[in-house]
Formats: structure tokens, C-alpha cells, sequence
């Protein structure tokens, strides 16, 4: 045990004028603690559980929690006073004590998130026996009732207000008790999180002591649109300690998703030398994300145009011009067969920093021939194109035959390979020379649709390595997005197979208009689940693909290779090919289904979503 020594003080009379030394000693000794623990001055739903190795700051060091409850003081230096304070990296100012009140919030399933809820405690030696740690804020408690199918799946939540600030830095003096707010504070607080409103849940907010002068809008952002609703709060407060409880009623859920134009591609006939690309600007409502064409305001549309890559030359695509009323651009081409992506912006400048992509457009120019394979065992009857899309030809051995690669629920593609069976991928360029694409790694920010949107060359890294489907919104390994989506292509439960007849394209769905990414049973045969290429084709060793005749049609699948899930790097370009199909690979699952191509034959399989296969797109007859 450390002692303290608070002062000693030594008098002797002046040897001058005593006649007698006299020696006077005062000491104050103070036995520090090897150990303590403490209780928490606040309502028990929002005691915080701190476990063995969580951190304490005790006089601006760090205390570690050990295994059987109680902080160690060990290297901490003995004094008077100790001011001991959660979280553990609060700031220190003079005497003060400077808390951070975030306007982010982590969501938890029970009680306040412990990083946002401080705590602290001035003490002595002795005071460390009954040590009671003082909150700094309150809680505003939201139970909210379970949600509308579709949208139980919520990312984060968030309370506004427009006369209140809801949150800001508190500095706390811990000798008197005195809290002051610092800085101008924000006017809304969120949770984030996986927050499954199947069944309703109770929400906690962290907030400094406040009368509410108004009620709380509060806003739900689920994966597949947004809800909205008000807290009835206005003449209510928030306490230290102690936890304001309001219930809410209705909420009006909304999936409103934007997009540009009716379709994501555009077939051009070669030799073409202009094309007018429409890019009015469009809402649809349905959680499926079908082309429902409501008109959206004027305020959402494009103020430019520019191009941002093609896979021919740096005059293959030699203008693009949007036309006066916004709502379309004429791209001026050299005429010869190839790819090219067009975006729009929000700026009238395309190249200024603060400009961003509203949508991307993809130009085939191109010949297509059309192939009907009949009535399926599942009733359904696809006209298929002859080639894969972005494929330019359909000669064996040609590399031009091999079309781009698409990760799966991704509108905008990613080339493939410049020379056949070599996993070297195309050269991209814009009107002034090569330009490359880049890659990042999924996460709550980039691994969305939007983010994906705006960045129509950014190949999208997995984020997550292991799937978590035990409570919504579910996270799939090896997916692009960081909670997933099964309807991104408009299909979510296409592995029931379906009436075809009832399926509505995708805004994400990259076919040209018309068509559309292929249900799971497109090669199905007419009396089996088999595929038509089990007895109608044969490998071509020395182009590296299959030939398909069927129904007295002739039909070239090749080789392509696929993008890497973990990096985007080409790989098994002289191995298999595929077509991606537009479903999930089931209930729960992770994969994105395809049909494979190989030297052996040709079957269904499935793999990470944040691949990059080929697409062959279709049309249904209904």
C-alpha cells in the first residue's frame, strides 16, 4: 500500500531570541487503495456493465477493470484528491472535465451505448471505499412498434430537432457539480446499427439534461427506404440519471428510390456517329425496385454530363453534349462497335471536386441477334441475345466475344480481359488517354447502392468474411454490400422460381430496355430442370467455349474469367465462363447463382456475390 504525505511542517523558535528550541510536526498520512470499484447514481436501465478490460480514467491515466470487478490503482500515483471519470479519454481542462456527447450513437439491444454515457467521481483516499460515480446525462427512451414488411431491416435512427440542440460538449466541474455546454451543439442524435424492428424495440438516446421546447421528428433508414414519424415530447424533460420513456405511434414508411432514364444501357447500331440518351429523372416506390417512371422535381436534374471511360480508343466517344431542358444528352461517336460509360452530375462542372455522379449510363454499340429457347419446364418461354452484354461480336476465340463483367446487383460494368485466355484486363480511356478504375473496401459508407451510384469505377471490395443472418439486417460474406439486398436485380426470390410473366425489371438492372439479368431457369429444358446445353453443343478446346445449338440456333457461350471478390483482379480467363442470373442462390444465402462454362460441360453454380461475371440478358414472353 502507497502512503501520501500531505505536509510535514517544522517550527523552531529563533535561536536568537528563545531560550528554549521547540520543534512542532503535523503530518497527514493517506493510505491509498490497491484496488476499488464503484456504483453508478442512475436508474438501473442505464447502469453500464463494464467488464474485465475495460477502462477507467482515473487524474488523466488509465485504469484497467479486472476480472473480479474492481479498478487497479497500481500505477497510479498516491495524492489527496483523485477525479475519476468513463469514458476513459475524456479531456482535461484546468480542473474541468470535457465530455464528448456524440451525434453518433451505437445502438444496443439493451440500455445506452457505455461510449456515449459519461460518468465521474471526486474522491479522497478514503472515499474510494463508497466510491458513487455521478452521471452527466439522462436518456430519451423511443419504443417503437414493429415495422411494415420490407423495412424491418433498419440501419439507423435518428431524433431532430429544429429549435432544440440535442446534443453537445459538456464540460463538468467535478468539485461542484457544475455541467456547461460548449459549442453550438447539433439539433439531431443518431443510432446506427443492425436494429431488427420485427417485433418493435426500445431505443436509447444519451442526452444532456434539456426541457424540450417542441416534439421529435424521428426518422428510420432502412435498407429499403425510410420511415417517419413524431415523438410527443414538448414540455418533457431529460434528467441526469434517469430515463424519459415515450411510445411511438404509426409510422409512415416510404421506399422511395431515385434514378435516371428507363434504362441503364443503350444498344447502338455500328456506324452510328450520334445517340440521344434519355435521363429524365424518375422515382419508384417499390421495395423491388421496379421501373415505375413517377416523375421526380425538377430540382433532381443533371446539370452535366462527361464521359468517363470507353474500351476502344480516346475517339471512340468524341462528345457528350445535355441537351437544354436536362433531361438528355446526345453522345457524338466515331461509329465503330465497342463500350462506353456516360455519367451525369450535380454540378455544372463534372471535374469539380464537389461534383458527383447522379447516374451512369452504359452505350453498346453493337449488333444483337435474338435467340427463343421455348417453353421451359417452369412455363416460362426467354428470348435470349446471342451475346453477352458489352460482347461486340460473337466469333469464336475473339476477345471482343466476351462482353463486361457485373458484380452481382450492380448496375455498371467492369471489363474484362484484353487478350484471350490471359487475365490482363482491357485498357480503359476517356477523351484525353488511359484512365483506370479503383477499388475499396465495403463498409457502412461504401458498401451501399448509393455509394455505388456515385462511383460507377469502383470496383466494391467484400467487407465481411463470415455471413450473419440470425437477426436483421443480414450481412453476407464476400458481399459488396454491407447489409444485404436480394432484390437489387428485382428477383428475391427467384430460387421459387416464379411465374415470369409477374417479374418487373430492376432500376439496377444493367440489360438494355426491353430486357432484363436472366431468371435461374432461363436454360432450363422443356421436359427437366436440366439444362438445354446437357445434349445440345459441344466445347471448343482451341477457342476456349461452348457451342450451343439448340432449337436450330447456334449460340456462343464463352470463356470470360471473373473478377476477384477480394481485390478485383482478373482471374480464370482460360478457365470458365458465366451468366449470372438475377435471384439469390436462395433463403439466407450469401451466393450469387450463375450457369458455369467449362471444358467439362456446363452446369448451375454460385459464388461470391462481390465477384464480377458476365450477364446475358433476356427477354420474357409473357
Amino acid at each position: 500500500m502507497k502512503t501520501y504525505i500531505k505536509y510535514c511542517a517544522f517550527i523552531m523558535a529563533a535561536f536568537c531570541s528563545c531560550t528554549e528550541d521547540k520543534t512542532i510536526v503535523e503530518e497527514i498520512i493517506h493510505k491509498q487503495p490497491v484496488a476499488f470499484s464503484f456504483n453508478q447514481a442512475v436508474e438501473k436501465e442505464l447502469q453500464i456493465d463494464f467488464k474485465a478490460g475495460d477502462l477507467i480514467g482515473v487524474n488523466e491515466q488509465t485504469c484497467t477493470m479486472l476480472a473480479n470487478g474492481q479498478i487497479s490503482l497500481y500505477e497510479i500515483p498516491a495524492t489527496a484528491d483523485y477525479i475519476v471519470y468513463h469514458p476513459y479519454d475524456a479531456k482535461f481542462s484546468e480542473k474541468n472535465i470535457e465530455f464528448n456527447i456524440p451525434e453518433q450513437q451505437e445502438f444496443e439491444e439493451k440500455g445506452v451505448n457505455p461510449a456515449s454515457f459519461p460518468l465521474y467521481a471526486i474522491t479522497n483516499n478514503e472515499g474510494f471505499d463508497n466510491l458513487v460515480m455521478n452521471p452527466v446525462c439522462g436518456s430519451l427512451k423511443v419504443t417503437v412498434p414493429a415495422a411494415d414488411e420490407g423495412f424491418t431491416s433498419v440501419t439507423s435512427v435518428t431524433i431532430k430537432s429544429k429549435e432544440d440542440v440535442l446534443v453537445n460538449d459538456l464540460v463538468v466541474n467535478p468539485s461542484t457539480n457544475e455541467i456547461v455546454q460548449k459549442g453550438e451543439g447539433f439539433h439531431s442524435v443518431t443510432l446506427k446499427g443492425n436494429i431488427d424492428l420485427t417485433e418493435g424495440k426500445d431505443l436509447y438516446f444519451v442526452l444532456p439534461s434539456i426541457t424540450f421546447s417542441e416534439d421529435l421528428e424521428i426518422v428510420f433508414h432502412s435498407v429499403k427506404g425510410e420511415g417517419t414519424a413524431i415523438v410527443n415530447v414538448k414540455g418533457k424533460s431529460i434528467e441526469k440519471g434517469k430515463i424519459l420513456s415515450i411510445s411511438v405511434g404509426a409510422i409512415n414508411w416510404l421506399a422511395t428510390s431515385n434514378y435516371y432514364g428507363k434504362s441503364n444501357s443503350i444498344i447502338v447500331a455500328p456506324g452510328t456517329r450520334t445517340v440521344t440518351v434519355d435521363c429524365t429523372p424518375y422515382y419508384t416506390t417499390d421495395i423491388n425496385y421496379s421501373y415505375e417512371n413517377i416523375l421526380a422535381d425538377n430540382d433532381k436534374l443533371p446539370l452535366s454530363a462527361k464521359l468517363l471511360w470507353n474500351d476502344v480508343s480516346t475517339n471512340f466517344v468524341t462528345k457528350v453534349t445535355l441537351a437544354d431542358d436536362r433531361k438528355s444528352f446526345l453522345v457524338d461517336l466515331n461509329g465503330e462497335c465497342g463500350n462506353a460509360v456516360v455519367a451525369i452530375y450535380d454540378n455544372i462542372n463534372p471535374d469539380a471536386e464537389e461534383a458527383n455522379v447522379l447516374w451512369s449510363f452504359h452505350i453498346w454499340v453493337t449488333e444483337i441477334n435474338k435467340h427463343n429457347l421455348g417453353t421451359n419446364i417452369k412455363g416460362n418461354n426467354y428470348i435470349v441475345l446471342d451475346r453477352n452484354l458489352g460482347a461486340v461480336c460473337t466469333i469464336p476465340g475473339d476477345t471482343r466475344s466476351i462482353g463486361l463483367l457485373y458484380q452481382w446487383g450492380r448496375k455498371d460494368p467492369f471489363v474484362s480481359t484484353s487478350e484471350f485466355g490471359m487475365n490482363t484486363k482491357s485498357v480503359l480511356y476517356n477523351q484525353d488517354g488511359v484512365v483506370k478504375e479503383s477499388s475499396q473496401k465495403s463498409d457502412n459508407s461504401k458498401g451501399t447502392i448509393e455509394y455505388a451510384i456515385k462511383n460507377p469505377m469502383t470496383y466494391i471490395v467484400d467487407g465481411n468474411s463470415k455471413s450473419n443472418t440470425s437477426q436483421l439486417p443480414y450481412q453476407y460474406a464476400y458481399d459488396w454490400m454491407q447489409y444485404a439486398d436480394d432484390a437489387l436485380w428485382g428477383n428475391p426470390y427467384g430460387y421459387e422460381f416464379p411465374d415470369a410473366s409477374l417479374l418487373k425489371k430492376s432500376i439496377y438492372d444493367p440489360c438494355p430496355e426491353g430486357y432484363m439479368v436472366a431468371p435461374r431457369d432461363t436454360w432450363m429444358t422443356a421436359d427437366s430442370e436440366k439444362l438445354i446445353f446437357d445434349d445440345n453443343g459441344s466445347w471448343d478446346v482451341a477457342n476456349l467455349g461452348y457451342l450451343l445449338i439448340y432449337n436450330g440456333q447456334t449460340m456462343w457461350y464463352p470463356v470470360t474469367g471473373v473478377r476477384s471478390a477480394r481485390g478485383g483482379g482478373l482471374t480464370a480467363c482460360n478457365e470458365y465462363g458465366c451468366c449470372l442470373f438475377s435471384s439469390p442462390d436462395g433463403n439466407k444465402n450469401a451466393k450469387a447463382p450463375f450457369i458455369k462454362i467449362m471444358k467439362s460441360g456446363v452446369e448451375k453454380s454460385a459464388d461470391r456475390r462481390a465477384n464480377a461475371y458476365p450477364v446475358r440478358c433476356v427477354r420474357i414472353i409473357k
